[in-house]
Order: structure tokens, then C-alpha cells, then sequence
């Protein structure tokens, strides 16, 4: 982001920022960093119980697990 302003774009107006898994520091830094979470006991246990099923034959398992978007000043909504 600092790059960013010293080359004169403006965060979020010219450029958005989100980062994962909501840090600390995400809402400590200027502008405030939007963040997506994801629920992180739910991914361990999704990926233990594709651990234990026992289907080989089937190879690659795709799984989806619920994320959270944390909006602050470093994103704003989309323009229409």
C-alpha cells in the first residue's frame, strides 16, 4: 500500500487491498486492511475426515468451507 500512495493512487479509490486470514495487524494498519477469514477448526476437521474415508479409487476430493468477508477502508464496494 505504500507504494501505492507514494505513486499517488488513493487506497481504496484507485486500488483495493484484502488479505486472509485477518492478522492483528490488518486492522491496525492505515488504511484498515479487509480480510477474509476462514473458519480454520472446520477446515482441520473437513480435511481429517477426508483423511480417514476410505475411497481411493476416487483420487482428488474438492471440499468447500465457509469464508468471511471483513470489509474495512482498504476495499470498497464495486462500482456499477
Amino acid at each position: 500500500m505504500r507504494v501505492c500512495l507514494a505513486h499517488r493512487l488513493r487506497v481504496p479509490e484507485n486500488i483495493a487491498f484484502v488479505g486472509f486470514d485477518d492478522i492483528p495487524a490488518a486492522a491496525q494498519i492505515t488504511p484498515p486492511l479487509s480480510t477474509v477469514t476462514v473458519d480454520k477448526e472446520a477446515l482441520g476437521r473437513r480435511g481429517v475426515e477426508l483423511l480417514l474415508e476410505d475411497h481411493p479409487e476416487q483420487g482428488q476430493a474438492d471440499s468447500l468451507v465457509d469464508v468471511n468477508f471483513i470489509p474495512r477502508a482498504s476495499s470498497c464496494p464495486a462500482r456499477t
